[in-house]
């Protein structure tokens, strides 16, 4: 039967009753309507193949950004936690700054005392 679609047997396809010429034809244009259903089903999966390789890529992309925030978040917390006691450190060191001015103060007045 599938000599009935090429062109060396279409000699043969001329000697047979007209309503089976018809019939021929029709399934030769039918042959060639699936042909280009195949081609058409192979460069389909082609492409899904590619857009399946583009998501794992963007997929890996997510878990590594996924990854960084969550290391950025640990350290947004650290940091956090750091801004209180930062706080209390500035506070200190001004008390102490204040205590050694007053210091330093006294020292020069008992300095100029002693003369």
């Amino acid at each position: 039967m599938a000599g009935l679609f090429g062109k060396a047997q279409d000699a043969k396809a001329q000697e047979l009753p007209v309503e089976l010429r018809a019939l021929v034809s029709q399934m030769g244009q039918e042959r060639a309507a699936f042909e280009t259903l195949v081609a058409r089903g192979r460069e389909s999966a082609q492409d899904i193949n590619r857009v399946a390789q583009s998501t794992a890529e963007v997929q890996k992309t997510l878990v590594e950004l996924q990854t960084r925030m969550e290391a950025l978040h640990t350290r947004i917390e650290a940091v956090q936690r750091l801004v209180p006691v930062m706080a209390t450190l500035d506070e200190q060191t001004q008390a102490f700054t204040g205590a050694q001015r007053r210091i330093e103060a006294q020292a020069t007045r008992t300095g100029e005392d002693v003369k």
